[in-house]
């Protein structure tokens, strides 16, 4: 029997988790008098690499650190350090599929020796989807044939990239000076042209402001950003996953006392990483038979997991926050959000999504600007079965009111939307014993509730058409209940 065969890679549903904490540290331009007037530390890391070898998973990139200090006067001190790290990890092999997230905590200033030195901890969580390569059979002449088809994800390609921001906006007071300010990107579309990957959000940038008169205004402002950059051998079908991290901003501001307004200049350099995925549509024979012959046939389980799209949304976790402080103390800014742990429970129905996360707000207490960190606990859930790619705060609000401190803030989502699939294929055939001839003129077949047009026809041994034609009442999914009726010509001779 003739058995035409062709060679298949894909990506198995066999999910293998990985988890591992990295202590990062960098060197700081303060001095030791300015390290005890820290107001604010905070880190963000970029993954850059990604990839799994024999038994371990390689992944890097950088932590960009910030630090406010406020010893004559509030300053702000940017750093960055590069890590690359590898994981043991059993059953993992060179070529397999790995997505992570990465996180950090326990972000520290400390001084040793005269070095000033900000230090956390890195948090690396990743599934790894393992990488099989078979040979099914497409074609098999003599027999009926059940076709199969599954969307595979080829060999990812890594795709990096970074782009600038560019933005002029005017507020309604005059500025004597930026105090701080922080960044943070806010993706809403990711998708693929035709040898270009299209990225599209915002970055929110909140400022921390001295006005003219000497008050504190915190001022937020979205800046809209579309990226269209070129990525050979990308078609508007291919999936892409990516994870976005402001590397640098630059403010300048002008002044108009006149009019009572300024306006600001921002340059915000902003950093892609991710993966390009090709998607094949895998064609193969699950089951066969064959009216004149016995088919041994050698099925195997096929399973696979399809990533059938990346997409962005932001949703309104219920993130209420609280923190005892003095009766009399007010509210002058909130600064920013840090996620601390995310946790994921997937449901019939969905996947729950819950954490911790800190909140940064400086109040005023008797006259005295403090900075405050509230704790929160966040919870979400979605109404579908996915893989969280990245979680960003956004919009944080805070209010004093009794002596108490509260805050919400919404959660923009990077999801890896996912879907398992299983199936049988047909890796070999053998061809047995000739069939004996059935010479009766009416075949019956009682089918059972679940049988398919396919079952009938291989247990008549006859073809879809012949069996649709002869009975033409037949509605699927069955009931049980029917009567299929095969006519056959009797050679009377």
């Amino acid at each position: 029997m003739p058995i035409n065969a062709e060679k298949k890679q894909f990506y198995k549903t066999c999910e293998i988790k990985i988890t591992s904490k990295n202590e990062v540290s960098t060197k700081l331009e303060l001095t030791e008098e300015e390290a005890t007037s820290v107001i604010i530390e905070n880190a963000i890391p970029f993954l850059e690499i990604e990839e799994c070898g024999t038994s371990e998973v390689r992944y890097g990139g950088k932590v960009y650190f910030t630090v406010v200090t406020g010893l004559n006067g509030v300053k702000k001190t940017e750093a960055g350090v590069e890590f690359m790290y590898k994981e043991q990890a059993q059953k993992v092999n060179a070529g397999d599929l790995v997505i992570g997230d990465a996180t950090v905590d326990n972000v520290k200033v400390t001084v040793k020796n005269g070095i000033v030195t900000a230090s956390a901890v890195l948090i690396y969580t990743a599934t790894v989807y393992q990488k099989q390569e078979e040979s099914y059979l497409y074609s098999l002449e003599g027999a009926n044939v059940k076709k199969a088809e599954v969307n595979s994800l080829l060999f990812p390609t890594k795709y990096k990239s970074n782009f600038t921001v560019e933005n002029e906006f005017e507020v309604p007071f005059v500025i004597a000076d930026v105090l701080y300010h922080e960044e943070r990107v806010k993706l809403t579309s990711v998708s693929a042209g035709i040898g270009s990957v299209i990225i599209e959000g915002e970055v929110e940038l909140s400022m921390l402001i001295k006005t003219h008169e000497g008050g504190l205004v915190r001022h937020v402002k979205c800046l809209p950003m579309r990226y269209e950059g070129d990525a050979s051998d990308v078609l508007p079908s291919s999936i892409i996953s990516v994870c976005a991290c402001v590397k640098g901003a630059n403010l300048s501001v002008t002044s108009y006392e006149q009019t009572s307004k300024s306006t600001v200049s921002a340059f915000v350099n902003v950093g892609f990483s991710g993966l390009i995925y090709e998607v094949e549509q895998l064609r193969f024979i699950s089951d066969a038979y064959s009216i004149k012959n016995e088919l041994i046939l050698d099925k195997k389980e096929y399973k696979t997991t399809e990533i059938t799209g990346v997409k962005c949304t932001a949703v309104k976790a219920e993130t209420q926050g609280s923190l005892k402080i003095k009766e009399n103390a007010g509210l002058i800014c909130p600064l920013f959000v840090k996620i601390e742990s995310v946790e994921t429970s997937e449901t019939p129905s969905g996947l729950n999504l819950n954490g911790v996360a800190s909140a940064t707000v400086i109040i005023s207490n008797e006259g005295v600007f403090e900075t405050v960190k509230v704790p929160v606990n966040y919870s979400t859930r979605l109404e579908e079965s996915c893989l969280v790619k990245n979680v960003t705060p956004c919009n944080l609000e805070a209010s004093v009111s009794g002596g108490k401190i509260s805050v919400t803030f919404d959660l923009n989502l990077t999801l890896v939307s996912t879907e398992n699939k299983a199936t049988y294929a047909l890796f070999e055939v053998q061809e047995g014993e000739e069939r004996p001839v059935n010479d009766s003129a009416i075949s019956i077949c009682v089918p059972k509730e679940s049988d398919t047009l396919w079952d009938l026809c291989k247990s008549l041994g006859a073809l879809e058409e012949e069996v649709l034609k002869l009975n033409p009442e037949l509605n699927f999914p069955l009931t049980g209940d029917e009567r299929v009726v095969i006519y056959r010509e009797i050679n009377k001779e």
